[in-house]
């Protein structure tokens, strides 16, 4: 994950120190913009192509562009526009506050620990020298906890912050928030209530409606204090506007569920008379100052009254004018994922919900979720559907027709995939929450078409029972070519449970002659592949689905063989040792020939046409057997072999 800095820049006096707070960062930001709104233009004249302070900064990525110069909202929006998504994690640093040298190292981890749309870290407020002179107010409970790195919910923090009208969460330079964010910083309100005044604070509390916030105990820079600031002017209209905000948020907090609504009255009770006796003879506060005494009370005529008040306070507030931003966001981040994972579900709703949380709690958040549904006739659809309501990120993709297998299902839906990366999981598997962050991470070191992380035989109530393969043979740090890795994975040395280059899965397809028939894949895959290398994040691999496809004798059992024998097919020409498609053919004989005793007695449990159709897929894999003349070297024998 990287980060952009933008800075709304006004005053070119802490310049310097900003651009050195940045450079002397243990985690620098990959992008920085300044947006310079100055009157004269002075950040642009001072970062010139030939400037000393340019020469100064040659190691970083500064890109300074004249601001819009029509109020510090616009210059805020305007670096929105121009942030555009192109890194996963974004900063608003204003020109005048410094984040310590860790900053960006704290708020990497935070976010790395689990799907945040921000994070928020303590900062003093200074003196301009910048010597620190107090803290924020931060409850006792949260400044005490012995955590440094907190998850708090939406309801904690609305009782905490809008539920009794105070902040101490800070603003946007103590803030680091998801790109997915952007567009929503560019619309201050929620449930339809402009927060314009506090737009740092509704930032927060929107995005902890999204996902936990993250919040780093530790002091990790200063905001600094002036007699020049607006918000030193008591009087002025951007206080004004904060502490109408608070009233905004109290309400918008009550309609959403995330106030009681006894705890929101009693905060208005005590906000209302104090913004009348301060406001209250104010021309441009009148008419709203007449409404708070009943909106202070409540009662029969609340719902009433806050309908007067809102209408009013989004003429006041400016809301009612706003234009939406036309963010354009990359297509890495929102048309184009940089990992598509398929789950291809046939009646899984037992497990899906929980593959599903799994997936969604990945610290790697650029990926797409592609549910099939396979005509499913249990749950699984509304499950589906009810995840994909919840997160962009899952789309659900129903089949018209039940397409029998997973290959098939796969293929039909290859054109549908956006990622530059392919990664399959069955309807009841789990990951560990750095399983995708740890394979595309050594697949951007590496450059391998495929990446295979620990792979975990997981039993859920039998932990004994767990057993993983991990690298090749225990070592992670090892690369194959193609070919060695398809000569592994034969007698599963090493899995094909991979992240793949996408464009190799569009080129080669699924051949979907078997049900099983995604084995035969994903050995053509690897060797195919340019490099295969190995890394961490775990692939739990379950072994105690009864219901699974792998885990029982049916009549379409017979492809097992017929799956072992096109594999002989493929090394015999593709030049490999003998021994090896020796191999392949003697599973196929076994397999076959065990799948045929099975079949004897399985006869009474199934009906005329199952039986039909196992003799079929039988009679085809003998005779392919026959026509190669594997009959002829391999002497039938007792079967040696189990099934894969």
């Amino acid at each position: 994950m990287q980060f952009t800095t933008l800075v709304p820049a006004y005053k070119p006096k802490y310049l310097v120190e900003l651009l050195a707070a940045l450079r002397h960062q243990t985690v620098k930001p990959a992008r920085i913009i300044i947006s310079d709104d100055s009157p004269d233009q002075a950040f642009v004249a001072a970062l010139g192509d030939n400037t000393p302070l340019r020469q100064a900064v040659a190691d970083m990525s500064v890109e300074v562009v004249p601001g819009p110069r029509t109020g510090a909202y616009d210059n805020f929006r305007a670096l929105l526009q121009r942030f555009g998504g192109q890194t996963e994690l974004f900063h608003l640093l204003l020109d005048d506050d410094i984040p310590y040298p860790t900053f960006y190292e704290r708020h990497l981890a935070a976010h790395s620990h689990g799907r945040l749309q921000c994070a928020v870290s303590r900062r003093w407020t200074a003196l301009d020298s910048g010597q620190p002179t107090r803290d924020l107010p931060v409850p006792p409970a949260i400044a005490t906890h012995p955590q440094r790195m907190l998850a708090l919910d939406a309801k904690l923090l609305f009782a905490h912050t809008a539920g009794v009208s105070a902040n101490w969460l800070g603003e946007f330079s103590n803030a680091t928030f998801h790109a997915d964010m952007a567009p929503l910083l560019d619309d201050p309100s929620l449930d339809g209530i402009c927060f314009t005044g506090l737009e740092d604070l509704g930032a927060f509390l929107k995005a902890s409606i999204r996902a936990p916030l993250g919040y780093i105990n530790e002091h990790l820079g200063y905001f600094r204090t002036s007699a020049a600031q607006h918000s030193a002017d008591p009087m002025g209209r951007p206080m004004k506007l904060a502490h109408l905000a608070y009233i905004a948020l109290t309400l918008s907090g009550r309609r959403l569920g995330l106030l009681e609504p006894a705890a929101a009255q009693t905060n208005l009770s005590g906000l209302c008379p104090v913004i009348v006796e301060r406001y209250g003879e104010q021309d441009d506060m009148a008419a709203l100052c007449g409404v708070m005494p009943a909106l202070a009370t409540g009662g029969d005529e609340g719902d009433r009254v806050e309908t007067e008040f809102l209408a009013l306070w989004h003429v006041y507030s400016g809301a009612v004018a706003r234009k939406p931003l036309q963010l354009l966001m990359p297509p890495t981040l929102t048309s184009q994922p940089l990992i598509s994972v398929f789950i291809p579900i046939y009646n899984g709703a037992q497990y899906i919900s929980r593959t599903l949380d799994s997936l969604l709690a990945q610290s790697f958040q650029h990926f797409e979720v592609l549910c099939i549904n396979d005509c499913s006739t249990d749950d699984s659809l509304a499950i589906l559907q009810d995840y994909a309501a919840r997160d962009p990120r899952v789309r659900v993709l129903d089949m018209d027709v039940n397409q029998g297998s997973v290959p098939k299902v796969l293929n039909k839906m290859l054109p549908e995939m956006r990622g530059n990366y392919f990664v399959y999981s069955s309807q009841d598997d789990l990951f560990s929450s750095d399983w995708l962050a740890k394979m595309h991470a050594r697949a951007v070191e590496t450059g391998a078409d495929a990446v295979i992380p620990d792979l975990v035989f997981y039993y859920e109530n039998e932990p004994d029972r767990c057993r993983s393969l991990i690298g090749l043979k225990g070592d992670r740090s090892v690369e194959l070519t193609g070919r060695d890795a398809m000569v592994q994975s034969l007698d599963w040395t090493i899995p094909g449970n991979a992240l793949w280059n996408a464009e190799l899965i569009r080129r080669l397809g699924f051949a979907d002659f078997a049900v099983n028939a995604d084995e035969y894949s994903g050995r053509v895959f690897f060797m195919n592949c340019n490099k295969v290398a190995f890394s961490e994040g775990q692939f739990l691999y379950r072994q105690d689905n009864p219901d699974a496809i792998t885990k029982r004798l049916t009549y379409k059992s017979f492809d097992m063989a017929l799956t072992f024998f096109r594999l002989f097919e493929l090394l015999r020409d593709n030049g490999f040792a003998p021994e090896l498609y020796a191999r392949e053919a003697l599973k196929a004989l076994r397999t076959l020939e065990q799948i045929q005793r099975w079949l004897v007695g399985a006869r009474a449990q199934m009906t005329p046409s199952e039986i039909a159709e196992a003799e079929t897929r039988g009679a085809v894999v003998e005779q392919l057997l026959r026509d190669s003349r594997l009959y002829d070297v391999f002497e039938a024998s007792p079967s040696t072999e189990t099934t894969s």
